[in-house]
């Protein structure tokens, strides 16, 4: 059996690397074959980058953010090399054609149906697939609702899935509501996982010291206030891995950081403070003592998948304080989800075996 993987697996994200490499290995384990799809752009930016580039003191950190992002991003295609088995690049012409090689398509995890966010648009609902052939896994709409001009769209296309699966309540309520079909909740694929399939992809050397360390997508305050408070009382370095360049620190942070070291960092540190999702799944998963803060602003519809999995597995206080249930706790308060999500994998295999 093939299966095609349609998700944002090239973006340069920890998050997504994550849960892109668990759903193909948790596919491998079941004996199933998969690649991930590569999709070109549909609207490529002709703009040379470098030429993107501005001096002067009010593009300082705009130029800085530029060069960090794009030295990471060699770590991060490195890793997709490595651990990531992939398809040739399909133009969207081309994706018509594409049927005839694989024996179901899978989109997801990720928010893979955020109609809000640029790197999203219709290929993502499988258009091009026939029905009996097209599933989701797990997938998001990182809101609670759709954009209106699409609701009939979206309707249409959702009527064509043979399964169904998303990854929150929310996204349940979504397609209830636009097609009166019910889909299964299922858990992000990094939960499918365990700390020893991470441990064999980790890297990174010993660090001297021990230490806390933040992880944050977005510069939260009293976040990095609370960090450094713990380490303080403690004994602790803090050390600092960021999704990008935030000169708000005033302090140095881990900006080149690969997916495996990344793995690492968390997984030998003494406490974790985060305000991100996979960032939570790794300190829960490793039995972290750890603290998690919601996302602000423009990025605060997304943290609907943090409030739920924190009170999946009763760890709410965590918003509070700094929390640890352990590890053996974690793993059955998500038994059962883990059950229904590894049910609906199969139901897909063998509706094609």
């Amino acid at each position: 059996m093939k299966v095609a993987i349609l998700t944002f697996h090239n973006e340069d994200n920890y998050g997504a690397l994550l849960q892109a490499y668990s759903l193909q290995q948790t596919l491998l384990k079941m004996g199933v074959n998969s690649q991930f799809i590569e999709i070109e752009p549909k609207h490529p930016d002709e703009v040379n980058k470098e030429e993107k580039t501005t001096n002067g003191p009010m593009n300082f950190f705009a130029n800085k953010l530029q060069i960090e992002n794009s030295k990471r991003g060699v770590l991060f295609e490195a890793f997709r090399e490595a651990h990531l088995h992939r398809s040739k690049s399909y133009t969207s012409e081309e994706l018509e054609k594409l049927s005839d090689n694989y024996e179901c398509f899978i989109v997801g995890s990720d928010q893979v149906w955020n109609f809000y966010s640029p790197v999203v648009d219709y290929r993502y609902v499988l258009p091009f697939v026939p029905k009996e052939k097209s599933y989701s896994y797990a997938a998001s709409f990182g809101t609670d609702r759709v954009p209106d001009k699409l609701r009939g769209q979206l309707s249409e296309a959702f009527q064509n899935f043979q399964m169904i699966s998303v990854r929150e309540e929310s996204g349940r309520e979504i397609i209830r509501d636009l097609t009166g079909r019910e889909a299964v909740v299922c858990l992000d694929p990094s939960l499918l996982m365990s700390a020893a399939d991470f441990e064999k992809i980790e890297e990174g050397q010993e660090i001297d010291a021990q230490y806390v360390l933040l992880f944050i997508l977005s510069y939260d305050e009293v976040l990095v206030e609370k960090a450094k408070k713990y380490a303080i009382e403690h004994g602790l370095q803090l050390k600092t891995i960021t999704a990008c360049f935030m000169p708000q620190f005033g302090f140095e942070a881990w900006n080149q950081t690969g997916e495996e070291q990344w793995i690492y960092l968390i997984h030998h540190a003494q406490a974790v403070f985060t305000n991100s999702f996979h960032g939570t799944v790794l300190s829960l998963m490793f039995g972290k003592i750890f603290m998690v803060a919601g996302l602000k602003g423009a990025l605060e519809k997304r943290n609907g998948r943090i409030y739920e999995l924190l009170k999946m597995v009763d760890a709410e206080g965590s918003l509070e304080e700094p929390i640890s249930i352990g590890v053996e706790v974690f793993q059955e308060k998500i038994q059962q989800r883990k059950k229904i999500s590894m049910n609906y994998l199969k139901k897909v295999q063998d509706c094609h075996e």
